[in-house]
């Protein structure tokens, strides 16, 4: 996996980490650190992991997916998965993941900016 540590703030409300590349087990702990760093950004997580640039992913990427979400529901948080991948929901499905993960079509609306 090229990068696992790309995380931007939402107002407010959510967390965005993208992951891009393969995630593996060579980059498991990569993806556990970004997803600790990004949730501490905010007093409860809502975390927004984005996959639309993972080119592959195994059950030990998956497996790093379920440890931050049990690490953010632990502080009253939730994980949603964007950009899930045809072959990844596949793997999704047969692990049952796809029954903890909401997965997004859409990244969630921002809310208004006041002027």
């Amino acid at each position: 996996m090229s990068e696992a540590n790309t995380f931007v703030a939402w107002p407010e409300e959510f967390v965005t980490v993208v992951l891009t590349g393969e995630v593996d087990i060579a980059v498991t702990d990569e993806v556990l650190d970004a997803c600790d760093r990004a949730t501490s950004l905010v007093d409860v997580p809502h975390l927004v992991i984005d996959l639309s640039a993972v080119t592959f992913m195994d059950t030990s990427g998956l497996g790093a997916l379920l440890e931050a979400h049990k690490k953010v529901t632990a502080r009253g948080g939730d994980i949603s998965l964007l950009g899930v991948t045809p072959r990844i929901l596949t793997l999704m499905q047969i692990t049952r993941l796809d029954r903890v993960f909401p997965v997004l079509s859409e990244a969630p609306a921002l809310p208004p900016v006041q002027a």
